[in-house]
């Protein structure tokens, strides 16, 4: 089996009030103001959309690729015009973006409570667990052995992550990430 992150929970940032929520499997939870959600809800990041049809007048290929922050539950078709001059509704199909927006969760689409902006990247971390596993990783613990859940990362970690350059803004980073936890 590769590298891969267990998903089955994350910190995140609360829909309702923007304080940390936990999420286990697909159920979301705040403690803050008591919001819980649960698989019912709709994903809530940043999406995908996909057209990927043909005109019905001519039969050319209506194919168009958007990214949108959110994409309404309810809108399951886009108004497409052809180069034959025909404007034509097609289904659409939708796909969490997360991988292209990381600091995302990818089961809830909710902002990650561990995110932090350095140099137009953002690096984050799914919980506690993961962010130890970064500090050690990129810190150079000695002695540091990777555990079990997220023992393989290191070699899926981005190039600007793991570089020497930025090695001292990311731990530095991290340990504002690490202050987050503690503030909560």
């Amino acid at each position: 089996m590769g590298p891969h992150l267990p998903l089955d929970s994350a910190l995140v940032r609360c829909p309702r009030c923007d304080a940390r929520a936990v999420r286990t499997g697909t159920r979301v939870a705040c403690a803050g103001c008591g919001l819980v959600r649960t698989a019912g809800h709709a994903f809530q990041g940043p999406v995908q959309v996909v057209v990927d049809s043909r005109c019905g007048t001519c039969g050319r290929a209506a194919r168009r690729e958007v990214e949108r922050p959110q994409w309404p539950d309810t809108v399951r078709a886009l108004a497409l015009r052809c180069p034959c001059g025909t404007v034509g509704r097609h289904p659409v199909e939708v796909y969490p973006s997360w991988w292209r927006n990381q600091g995302v969760d990818p089961v809830s689409g909710l902002a990650l409570w561990l995110r932090a902006e350095l140099r137009g990247q953002v690096l984050w971390a799914l919980d506690a667990e993961h962010l130890a596993y970064l500090e050690g990783y990129l810190g150079g613990e000695p002695g540091f052995r990777p555990g079990a859940r997220y023992g393989t990362l290191g070699s899926r970690l981005p190039a600007w992550i793991k570089q020497a350059r930025n090695r001292q803004d990311v731990l530095h980073r991290l340990r504002r990430l690490r202050a987050l936890l503690a503030d909560t």
